[in-house]
């Protein structure tokens, strides 16, 4: 997830609560049905909060859910 101002032709475009979002079409399933949220918490910091089912994998060996997105994060903090 980043800010940026360069919108392509394939990209999709919603707004909510006067806030415009731009999702690529490769992020558009893992984002389907997805929660987005910018928080300020004083504990873990500033940023965006993503919670989003189709970005949940079945789970490494130990039970742990994990991102299928392929990059490191904490999507839901």
């Amino acid at each position: 997830m980043a800010l940026d101002n360069n919108i392509h032709d394939v990209d999709r475009t919603f707004e909510s609560k006067g806030v415009r979002i731009v999702v690529d079409q490769v992020s558009m399933d893992y984002l389907q049905g997805a929660r987005i949220d910018y928080v300020n918490d004083p504990q873990h910091g500033a940023g965006f909060v993503v919670d989003s089912p189709g970005a949940r994998s079945q789970g490494d060996a130990h039970g742990e859910e994990a991102c299928a997105c392929g990059d490191s994060c904490d999507c839901n903090n």
